[in-house]
């Protein structure tokens, strides 16, 4: 008796088996054919079989399901999201699965469908939804630090200053500059000179003969704009410590740049330290000495002060340079 209910119980796991084998293959046919949404309906039939399941048909039904929802996505991202999340699972689960290959190719289809749906959503200002897809995009392609750097920026575009934040805190952790390398070379026989998107790709064209002079440039670096970005969400969330901390580190890691100059000379301002504002346009004033706008602030700074004297000296400098600004004080 014993016997009869172990051979029973072998022949409903296998009858079981064959089931999901059938269901997820005619979930594969439904996919070839463009019918993403009904695969995603046959294998959610036989979800909680699976679970039960052995690796192998664990490993295929993510798979499946992966390939599903990536179909079915155009620029969804709970359904990108599912898709990548179904391919890692395969992964997860086993390596060296023989459905790894196929799942390696789905995650970079993922990849570059978040960006891609990223950028529609930034042309379409749902800047909020296109750093969630960016962010995730980054996740599949941590070499592309650069995803991070947008997700940060397109939560700052938001408005949603927490995650710009935490964005911007993940850039800082890794180090993160922004710093590459481009790649150039001249079209042979002319002036015209062609950036390339790699040294390979620059090398080939000049052995091939059709470019000529090849040079390289790096970038500048973008640590100053992440920390000057941090500086004003700090700065608007009433955190004024943290926002002139920042500035510092800013002004430190890049002390030429002007439109940090500018930033922090406005940092002050905006929190009413007249005599650091004052400062900082004194220093601008140095390499544009013929500005008249920043001799009309130094005025206003002055007067914000009570220093009245000084204030209209500033104000004659200004006019001295732009007359059309004596409007200005009518």
């Amino acid at each position: 008796m014993k016997k009869q209910f172990i051979v029973i119980g072998l022949l409903l796991v296998s009858a079981i088996t064959f089931a999901q084998k059938k269901e997820i293959k005619t979930a594969q046919k439904s996919i070839k054919s463009g019918n993403f949404t009904e695969a995603i309906n046959i294998l959610a039939s036989i979800e909680s079989l699976v679970d039960k399941a052995d690796s192998v048909i664990k490993e295929q039904y993510s798979l499946i399901l992966g390939q599903a929802y990536l179909g079915a996505a155009d620029n969804d991202f709970e359904k990108l999201n599912t898709a990548a999340n179904s391919f890692e699972n395969v992964l997860s689960l086993n390596k060296n699965s023989k459905y790894a290959a196929d799942a390696n190719i789905g995650l970079e289809e993922v990849g570059i469908a978040l960006i891609n749906s990223a950028q529609l959503d930034q042309k379409n200002q749902a800047y909020i939804e296109g750093s969630k897809k960016i962010y995730r995009g980054y996740t599949l392609r941590k070499n592309d630090t650069i995803f991070l750097y947008y997700a940060a920026s397109l939560a700052t575009d938001g408005k949603d200053y927490d995650l710009a934040i935490k964005r911007y805190e993940e850039l800082m952790e890794i180090g993160y500059t922004g710093i590459s390398e481009e790649f150039y070379a001249t079209k042979k026989g002319t002036k015209e000179e062609t950036k390339f998107s790699s040294k390979v790709e620059r090398d080939l064209m000049i052995k091939k003969g059709e470019y000529v002079i090849p040079r390289s440039k790096f970038t500048k670096s973008k640590k100053g704009t992440i920390l000057k970005n941090m500086t004003f969400i700090y700065l608007d969330k009433g955190e004024k410590e943290k926002a002139t901390e920042l500035m510092k580190k800013a002004r430190a890691a890049s002390p030429d740049d002007k439109n940090l100059m500018y930033a922090e000379a406005e940092l002050y301002y905006t929190s009413g330290d007249m005599t650091n504002y004052k400062k900082i346009i004194n220093e601008l004033i140095k390499s544009d000495p013929n500005n008249p706008d920043l001799y009309y602030n130094l005025g206003v700074a002055s007067a914000r002060n009570g220093e009245k004297e000084e204030a209209m000296e500033y104000y004659s400098k200004a006019i001295e340079l732009n007359p059309r600004l004596c409007g200005s004080f009518n």
